[in-house]
């Protein structure tokens, strides 16, 4: 058997080279895509539009279904899906009224503290420190000034978990 000239070696390790970056571009690239769910029509509801008297809180938020079931948290005031990839929310459903806007004294938004939220695997978490520089508010999904009822509920709507980044100077601090 002939051996191998340096240049038939040097030929090989670029073929091996050129297929190894194809398989790493095709592999890192599909996690980059964002598939969207396909929306399914849905029967008409026979759920009637108040809920048992007694119902949880969540039920009541929840009573015309879940747009995703991918890490549904369930708090106080407000339910969530969090999306582990990018850190922040799929979405974030209230349930608003007219009563449970009312200004409420005894809330101190002062109090409020943005902190990561332990019911997240720590390896998929925000972090107060992703913000730290980056340019971009955390800004609530779920915002502070709709859940007026106790401060537990204003507290939660501080957890990083219901936090997205935001462009601050023209969009998040001021009107939009």
């Amino acid at each position: 058997m002939k051996p191998l000239s340096r240049r038939g070696i040097q030929l090989l390790a670029a073929a091996v080279a050129g297929w190894s970056g194809c398989r790493a571009y095709d592999h890192f690239s599909a996690r980059n895509q964002v598939h969207a769910a396909t929306l399914l029509p849905q029967p008409p509801s026979s759920i009637p539009v108040e809920p048992a008297q007694g119902a949880s809180r969540q039920t009541q938020i929840m009573r015309f279904g879940f747009p995703g079931t991918d890490s549904v948290r369930f708090l106080d005031d407000y339910v969530l899906s969090y999306d582990r990839r990018n850190r922040t929310a799929h979405w974030v459903f209230e349930h608003l009224t007219k009563e449970r806007l009312q200004k409420n004294d005894k809330i101190d938004r002062s109090k409020c503290e943005f902190h990561e939220d332990l019911q997240v695997h720590p390896y998929f978490r925000s972090q107060n420190t992703d913000y730290k520089g980056s340019g971009f508010d955390r800004g609530h999904l779920a915002a502070a000034g709709n859940h007026r009822v106790c401060q537990s509920d204003v507290d939660q709507t501080f957890l990083l978990s219901n936090m997205a980044p935001q462009v601050g100077k023209g969009f998040h601090r001021d009107a939009w």
